[in-house]
């Protein structure tokens, strides 16, 4: 997975109603007007956020009728994974860090 990609989806999750929505979302798949029923907020609001995370391949759509329902995209759990093992790349040091010769001379 691109870094890049990963930066991407960060930037997206970056936002409290965006998680929230996915969170809803992992437990199936709901429509914009039972989104706003556990969210409490307006259906252009909710769209806007649905609208983003489709670009960002995140979320599926399924019409019905009149109907569009949301899903998770598999794609979401790709990069959550890919996180997670980059997370697992980095090095762990629990040592106090030591200022460089150079600020010390500075004092």
């Amino acid at each position: 997975m691109k870094e890049e990609e990963l930066v991407k989806f960060l930037k997206v999750l970056a936002d409290e109603t965006r998680l929230r929505i996915i969170e809803l979302l992992s437990c199936g798949e709901l429509c914009v007007c039972e989104l706003q029923e556990e969210l409490a907020m307006s259906q252009p609001r909710i769209s806007h956020h649905l609208k983003i995370l489709k670009e960002a391949e995140m979320v599926n759509t399924n019409r019905d009728g009149k109907w569009i329902y949301y899903s998770l995209n598999e794609k979401i759990f790709k990069l959550f994974k890919a996180i997670a093992q980059k997370s697992g790349e980095l090095k762990e040091n629990y040592t106090q860090a030591e200022p460089s010769q150079k600020c010390r001379e500075e004092k």
